[in-house]
């Protein structure tokens, strides 16, 4: 029996259904499968993992400022998952189980060609839902963009003491909130 993700009750579910339409859940966590975990956690995870590994790497292993200057590195993650994102969803209707689905019934005579036709124009209007979105996703990403460029040159310009180090809220706080904040966002907006 084949493993697939489920939605069950507005709930992501690692599990199958069986042959009397039955969830048969996995014994994987099941968050390990939300669209938060894959987008949210484990980049966090692998930039405390960065900071870390930087830390260790150096000669002296001792801890500055400039290890927690990680604000720009999270939008630019957020910027890079945000693009695929998006890519998911636009090549999500073609790849999807109607179109195949459809094609097979119709080929194997189980379906009408009227039948047909209204589940293509269901779905026609579906992807046009998708197309607007998508368009939409553009411009949030242009804005993305622009927000991350803004934010580091805000961070070069605020951000550095006459001592040539990092100040603690100019550099590292507020430019790690902030990037925080749009890997959060990036992950809401592409799970709609």
């Amino acid at each position: 029996m084949k493993c697939s993700v489920v939605v069950c009750d507005n709930n992501w579910v690692l599990g199958t259904i069986n042959a009397a339409n039955q969830l048969e859940t996995s014994s994987i966590p099941q968050f390990i499968i939300h669209p938060y975990f894959r987008n949210v956690v484990v980049p966090l995870v692998t930039l405390f993992l960065t900071i870390y590994f930087r830390v260790t790497s150096r000669k002296t292993e001792e801890i500055t400022r400039a290890d927690f200057l990680v604000g720009v590195d999270l939008c630019i993650t957020s910027l890079l998952i945000f693009s695929i994102g998006m890519i998911d969803r636009i090549r999500y209707p073609l790849d999807s189980l109607p179109y195949v689905a459809i094609q097979k019934l119709l080929d194997d005579g189980v379906l009408s060609e009227t039948t047909v036709a209204s589940i293509n124009s269901a779905l026609a209007d579906q992807i046009e839902v998708i197309d607007e979105k998508v368009y939409l996703s553009w411009m949030v990403l242009l804005l993305m963009f622009v927000y991350t460029s803004v934010m580091a040159f805000a961070t070069r310009k605020f951000g550095w003491g006459s001592d040539n180090q990092p100040k603690v809220l100019g550099a590292i706080v507020f430019p790690n909130i902030l990037g925080v904040f749009i890997l959060i966002f990036s992950a809401w907006w592409i799970s709609l």
